[in-house]
């Protein structure tokens, strides 16, 4: 029988462009409705011994959207052999902190740091290191997108499974793993800023009034 790797992560990480580098099956990027709803598989292009499931994206193993309730009760019900977390290194807090949820169940799990390609062009840094040795879990920088850190990474979660998981001390509460988050960002993801102009163009386009008409304008620019 197959071991399972699940890549589990928040919307918008880049779980499924790394999903479509490491696997034989590819599946649609996006989180639009109806996108990531269903769990994917794909046969590891690696190790034909594993399979990995694409999880919808979800911020908590407790969230009730559809969505992110499929990936929390796959995760919680050790559904799989590992669990490969996958964080948006330049807006960590929240793959963190759902990092903590996933090391509470006990199941073997390595974490990526996603988007090294990001954090350098905005001038930071992550002590990768330091990271490891506060979860006590194996971490690693990559960039699904430049491809790079993959191999390093998919090998420390084929090693994973079948291991005894050894998480570090967790707290109980959602309030105190939350505040475990915040430190462990500000202690290991160093500088980096977005500048104010590409804050105000993400608020434009994802949040202002505006943002509904801007998408209408480029699916109409798109179609003619």
């Amino acid at each position: 029988m197959k071991k399972i790797i699940a890549l589990a992560g928040a919307p918008n990480c880049g779980k499924t462009t790394l999903f479509n580098l490491i696997t034989k099956t590819h599946g649609a990027v996006g989180n639009r409705p109806g996108v990531t709803v269903e769990k994917k598989y794909g046969v590891l292009r690696f190790d034909s011994d594993f399979v990995v499931a694409d999880l919808p994206g979800t911020y908590s193993l407790s969230s009730q959207s559809p969505e992110e309730r499929a990936a929390g009760e796959f995760i919680l019900s050790k559904g799989a052999d590992c669990v490969a977390a996958v964080i948006d290194g330049a807006h960590p807090e929240h793959g963190i902190y759902l990092l903590l949820e996933i090391l509470s169940t006990g199941t073997p799990t390595v974490a990526a740091i996603n988007f090294a390609d990001e954090i350098t062009r905005r001038g930071g840094s992550v002590d990768i290191s330091a990271l490891s040795a506060a979860l006590n879990i194996p971490c690693f920088l990559i960039s699904a997108r430049k491809e790079t850190g993959i191999s390093d990474f998919v090998a420390a979660a084929t090693a994973a499974v079948g291991s005894s998981a050894q998480p570090c001390n967790l707290p109980h509460s959602a309030a105190k793993r939350r505040l475990l988050a915040k430190e462990l960002c500000s202690r290991c993801f160093l500088g980096g800023k977005e500048s104010s102009f590409e804050k105000k163009l993400d608020f434009f386009f994802s949040e202002s009034r505006f943002s509904f008409f801007v998408c209408i304008a480029f699916v109409l620019t798109a179609l003619t």
